[in-house]
Order: structure tokens, then C-alpha cells, then sequence
């Protein structure tokens, strides 16, 4: 079984957990002037490669207060976008709220704080979390562990 987190956000993530092997891609985007736009080619080429036997949680996620009518539906654009693919390449999902991974696997703190424990459950991959900017990569591992543990537990 393959399990898939993805954090919808322009600058978000995606990991990939298929037994032994780990991946971690930073959300692809295209830059027109100043401004990043979803890459939709390039989600789908992500995850065209894992229609069998695989499983994605979304992080279910909505706009924040304060920010810009712009940037929020840019932000809804971009999760649309994945939900789409996923439905098109029918790779079940499930939307799970930051809340409720992060309590399941310990994150307790600010967003630096799942890098730590992303480094203590999987420190091989120490190279690609090393940077605060990393924060998303081990958000999108540590859902992609969350998954993977619950199937375990309900399968």
C-alpha cells in the first residue's frame, strides 16, 4: 500500500510512503511575474505513478483570517485542484484537519515542531528536513504516517 499526504497549499508538499521507500517533492508551481500558480501538470505527473493500492489524506484546511480575498481564493484554487486530480485518477482520500494529525502523532507546538518529530521517527531523511523552510515536507510526511498507521489499525 502507498500512502499520500498532501499539503494543498502553493508552497505545500507531498510525501509518498510505499513500505522501505520515503518521498518528499515540494508542491510544484509556475511563476507568472511575481505571482506562484498551481503547476496542474505537474500534480497530475506526481501522482499519475500512484493510482494502485495507494491512499492520500488532504489536510483539510481553509482560509485564515486576515488574509486577502486574493491569496485566500488562490489558496482554495490550489486545494480544489488536488481534490480534482485525485477524484480523476480515483485515488481515495480523506480531508483530515491539522488538529487532529498533529494530536496523533505528537505535534504539539509550532510548525518547527514537526520537523522535530518528523527527524526523531524517520532521521535518514535528516538531508531533506534540515531547513525551517522544510516545515511542509514533514507535515506532509508525518500525515502521510498518520494514514499509514490508521490503515494498519483499521485494515
Amino acid at each position: 500500500m502507498k500512502y499520500i499526504g498532501i499539503d494543498p497549499g502553493i508552497t505545500g508538499a507531498i510525501a509518498i510512503i510505499n513500505g522501505q521507500e520515503i518521498k518528499l517533492i515540494d508542491s510544484p508551481f509556475v511563476q507568472i511575474k511575481t505571482k506562484k500558480k498551481p503547476d496542474v501538470a505537474g500534480y497530475y505527473q506526481i501522482l499519475k505513478q500512484y493510482t494502485q493500492n495507494s491512499t492520500a489524506i488532504v489536510e483539510e484546511v481553509h482560509a485564515m483570517p486576515g488574509q486577502g480575498g486574493v491569496s485566500g481564493f488562490n489558496f482554495g484554487t490550489a486545494f480544489g485542484i488536488w481534490i480534482g486530480i485525485l477524484a480523476a485518477l480515483e485515488i481515495p482520500y480523506e480531508l483530515v484537519s491539522p488538529q487532529k494529525w498533529k494530536r496523533q502523532m505528537g505535534v504539539r507546538g509550532d510548525k518547527d515542531e514537526s520537523r522535530t518529530v518528523a527527524l526523531q521517527l524517520f532521521p535518514h531523511l535528516a538531508s531533506e528536513l534540515n531547513l525551517k523552510k522544510h516545515h511542509n515536507r514533514a507535515d506532509v510526511l508525518l500525515m502521510a504516517e498518520y494514514s499509514k498507521r490508521r490503515f494498519s489499525i483499521d485494515g
